[in-house]
């Protein structure tokens, strides 16, 4: 009976703080499924560590799944950008020539102290089945009230060996929007694209899986990692204080 709905204004998760992003979706609502795709670098999960901090500074909590790194890296990786370049130390590599940069000690247990009950790494010992995946998104929504879970990335999640691949995909992607509406929470789901046709404009149809994953994903944004020499134009033309590396093309909202 329609009579029993209540209507609510649209619901903000949080902002992203890229003004590219915010300027056309206005902040990512509860209650849908975002789905995030461009080729390896381009920067993908450096946004995605950003837009966390930023929902758990706006009073959001986070549960991320990442099936490339490792919680201590991704720990790390968090640290670094909540805190700068200016608390790391440089440290030279062992085996062969170079140096990388780890976050100074000190920094550890204040990050850790802060983000306790607000930040969640999901990683499992074999693989992360989709039952697995969703058990623990059903016990972090109840017992700490997490509102946003990050799928870094489709292909890294055990989605069954029976059936047809694409049939599970459909099914999971299914499964998410069902949950985030059920729950009031946002999903984002990282997505690999297919191999682009030189010289054509990519289109949310060329994301590298189930056709449903375009059809019932909310939002969708392709990052695309740009030429220095087209960075500097964009930088130029407007007139910018800092040359961008990566472009955020919104193909649906």
């Amino acid at each position: 009976d329609v009579s029993d709905i209540s209507i609510t204004d649209d619901e903000e998760d949080c902002y992203s703080s890229f003004q590219s992003i915010d300027d056309i979706l206005h902040g990512f609502r509860k209650k849908e499924l975002t789905v995030w795709t461009g080729v390896p670098g381009s920067g993908k999960s450096t946004i995605l560590n950003q837009i966390t901090l930023q929902t758990i500074e706006q009073g959001g909590k986070v549960a991320i799944f990442s099936g490339e790194i490792s919680k201590e890296q991704l720990l790390k990786w968090s640290m670094i950008q909540y805190y700068g370049w200016e608390s790391c130390e440089e440290k030279q590599f062992k085996v062969g020539t170079g140096k990388y940069y780890e976050p100074k000690k000190q920094y550890e247990a204040e990050f850790k102290q802060k983000f306790k009950g607000k930040l969640f790494i999901l990683e499992e010992e074999t693989s992360m089945t989709d039952e697995k995946l969703f058990e623990k998104m059903k016990y972090l929504q109840f017992k700490y009230g997490v509102s946003r879970f990050i799928f870094d990335n489709l292909m890294q999640l055990d989605l069954g060996s029976k059936g047809d691949k694409y049939e599970n995909q459909k099914k999971f992607i299914g499964n998410c929007v069902t949950f985030a509406k059920k729950n009031n929470c946002h999903i984002d789901l990282v997505a690999h694209p297919k191999k682009p046709t030189k010289g054509e404009m990519p289109t949310m149809y060329d994301i590298s899986g189930a056709s449903e994953i375009p059809n019932l994903a909310f939002n969708i944004i392709m990052l695309n990692k740009l030429e220095p020499e087209k960075a500097e134009k964009l930088a130029m033309d407007g007139n910018l204080k800092f040359i961008p590396s990566t472009a955020a093309i919104i193909l649906k909202h």
